[in-house]
């Protein structure tokens, strides 16, 4: 299928067992208020959404079950132009295909890196002062 060079299309997969449930995608405003919606059946662990792209905030694929439940982690991302991959395998879901969503992967994934080695290296007590090598406060 061809894609025109406004549109994008989401081709996801997801484990087999969630065949049947809904995944969502919302796109939002610069107010994150929620101003469109679409919905794809999950069948043979496939998700699929098309439409034009959206670069005005960051928007959102959730997976719920039959009663509404979120059963994996949402996924944020841009909808650009191109094709772009999804896996909700694992513990956090992942995506690619296009230079935004390249990039803000690789940002988020730098992130919870940053995050954990931050957790590693905390206070282990609760009056511990922490300070991050090569900051203004390490001189003080």
């Amino acid at each position: 299928a061809i894609i025109r060079h406004d549109s994008f299309r989401i081709k996801g997969t997801i484990d087999q067992s969630s065949d049947g449930q809904l995944a969502i995608l919302s796109i939002m405003d610069d107010h994150q208020t929620i101003v469109r919606s679409d919905t794809s059946i999950i069948d043979q662990g496939q998700i699929l959404f098309e439409g034009n792209e959206y670069l005005n905030s960051l928007s959102f694929i959730i997976i719920e079950d039959k009663y509404g439940i979120k059963t994996h982690p949402r996924l944020d991302l841009f909808l650009e132009p191109g094709i772009i991959s999804a896996s909700f395998f694992g513990a956090q879901p992942h995506m690619g295909g296009t230079l935004l969503t390249d990039a803000y992967m690789e940002y988020l994934d730098s992130m919870r890196y940053s995050n954990a080695e931050i957790v590693k290296i905390g206070p282990k007590w609760e009056n511990d002062i922490f300070l991050i090598p090569g900051t203004n406060l390490v001189g003080l």
